[in-house]
């Protein structure tokens, strides 16, 4: 009797337990989405917004007001100069489910709040899938994963501190398109493929290495993974058949791994690359180092389990294979951070295995490598974490505050050409334009009324002090036309009165 009441009241008191660790992610993801709006509303405040998150402002603005199809002005770069339809840029038709949202909150902080919040809902969906697996035991194993590889893995808060973009949806629909795959939901699954998808074309290949992950945990039951990675892939190749992935053409991010003489075929890349295959090595030599703070604050031994391993390797290829590291910097982690939660997800499959192992030896491998993980995370993420609380934190506060009177004094249907590190906020408007300093830059002018916002060595990429000097001294040259309406501290504003339009606006070879 005394032997039935003590397991009766451990299972109550394991209950409680449950209860509790269920409420405590919860209200963990709820503080982290608190802890990353504030942040949010910082870096608005400052100014702190450049030309990632204008190019979605200005789309999101425009769908907002009717412009079903806006045409991007803020990327010169990469395709036609100085625009072409948004949605040739990534295939981003998820933003049009967002545009009325901008159209409520019309200052576009909305977008970085959305953002924030589909990130914590991903830590959230991930800390309770984790739990889901426990199955009740090992609270203390559970209490460690979830807070090591979940909230203290700094890639979540990095890519909600640069900017805006699509990529933590991607995130957040890939893990629950896993998540309702293996729970049988499978009619579920396809809404957030298609979701994913409706993020952008890169997204769409994410699905590749699911799908196939998903199908190698169990070939004969998960047979219509493959159709996830098929799909996927299918989508992608697509899109980029028809010029909808405009923004990154493929030969031109991957085409110099044939040397000299860019192929137009991918049978003709492949080709040259293995009949020359030093670039590939160099390239994998330089970035593959640069991956290994991703693989471990999201969990290594993920990497031993089929989904996390091909997830991973499908969405770090395409950062990993450019021939610049800058994809895989700590600004760009929103590139890669879509695999952080599956990884998180398979090492607790790992780990579990360790404990119903027969052999004993090989258990005892497995628990003492996920010990040294959580440690190598725990050491990776920390000075991370750190580094996150100044992330973007180049703009003073009077310079915030003298940009957002000028904000409030241009009319709504002016023209506006303003630096890349602070055009977030202009770019609510039809018409605005980076002033990327470079010799032969020249900008169009398109209305009769032209407002030219120089910020001087202010943000990521305005210009500095002695190019702000010459714009100044060429734009006042015809007193006629441009008068400059202020100049408080390194902030400039002139306004371009123009009796023509439909011209460039050519500036200085020093500029």
């Amino acid at each position: 009797m005394y032997i039935e009441e003590t397991e009766v009241e451990r299972a109550g008191s394991n209950q409680k337990l449950v209860t509790r660790l269920n409420i405590l992610w919860i209200l963990a993801g709820i503080v982290s989405s608190v802890g990353m709006i504030i942040h949010s509303v910082a870096l608005f405040d400052h100014f702190e917004l450049t030309p990632d998150f204008s190019n979605f402002y200005q789309a999101s603005y425009l769908i907002a007001h009717g412009h079903l199809y806006p045409y991007d002005t803020l990327f010169p770069f990469n395709y036609p100069h100085y625009g072409f339809p948004f949605l040739r840029s990534h295939s981003e038709f998820f933003l049009w489910a967002l545009a009325p949202l901008v159209a409520l909150f019309p200052n576009g902080l909305v977008l970085l709040v959305v953002q924030d919040l589909a990130i914590a809902l991903t830590q959230i969906l991930a800390a309770l899938w984790i739990h889901k697996l426990f199955q009740n035991k090992h609270p203390i194993i559970e209490i460690a994963s979830v807070t090591v590889f979940i909230f203290l893995n700094p890639w979540y808060y990095f890519s909600a501190f640069f900017d805006f973009h699509l990529e933590p949806f991607s995130m957040l629909f890939l893990l629950a398109t896993a998540y309702t795959y293996l729970y049988d939901r499978r009619k579920l699954s396809v809404l957030f493929m298609f979701l994913v998808i409706s993020t952008g074309d890169v997204p769409s290949t994410y699905l590749v290495g699911l799908g196939v992950g998903l199908f190698l945990v169990s070939m004969k039951k998960n047979r219509s993974a493959l159709i996830i990675a098929l799909v996927g892939g299918l989508v992608a190749t697509a899109e980029s058949a028809l010029h909808f992935a405009e923004a990154s053409s493929f030969f031109q991010r991957y085409g110099y791994l044939a040397g000299a003489h860019p192929p137009t075929t991918l049978i003709g890349l492949l080709l040259a690359i293995v009949i020359h295959p030093g670039i590939l090595i160099e390239t994998l030599r330089q970035n593959v180092p640069l991956t290994f703070p991703y693989l471990i604050s999201g969990g290594p031994l993920g990497a031993l389990n089929p989904v996390g391993l091909l997830t991973a390797l499908v969405i770090l290829a395409a950062p990993v294979l450019i021939q610049s590291s800058l994809f895989l910097s700590n600004y760009a982690s929103f590139q890669v951070v879509s695999f952080e939660p599956i990884l998180a997800v398979a090492t607790t499959m790992v780990v579990l295995g360790a404990f119903n192992k027969t052999n004993k030896w090989k258990a005892r491998t497995l628990k003492a490598t996920f010990a040294l993980s959580l440690v190598a995370a725990l050491l990776t993420s920390f000075p991370n974490l750190f580094a996150a609380k100044d992330f973007n934190n180049t703009i003073s506060q009077s310079t915030a505050s003298t940009l957002s009177q000028v904000l409030t004094q241009i009319p709504k249907g002016a023209e506006v050409i303003t630096g890349n590190g602070t055009n977030g906020r202009f770019a609510g408007r039809r018409l605005v334009y980076s002033l990327i300093t470079f010799q032969g830059a020249s900008v169009p002018i398109c209305s009769h009324s032209t407002y030219i916002v120089v910020v001087a060595d202010q943000g990521i990429a305005d210009p500095s002090t002695a190019q702000a000097k010459v714009i100044g001294s060429f734009l006042l040259n015809d007193k006629s036309q441009v008068k400059e309406t202020l100049s408080q501290g390194v902030v400039q504003v002139y306004h371009l009165t123009s009796k023509t339009t439909g011209y460039n606006l050519q500036f200085p070879a020093n500029a």
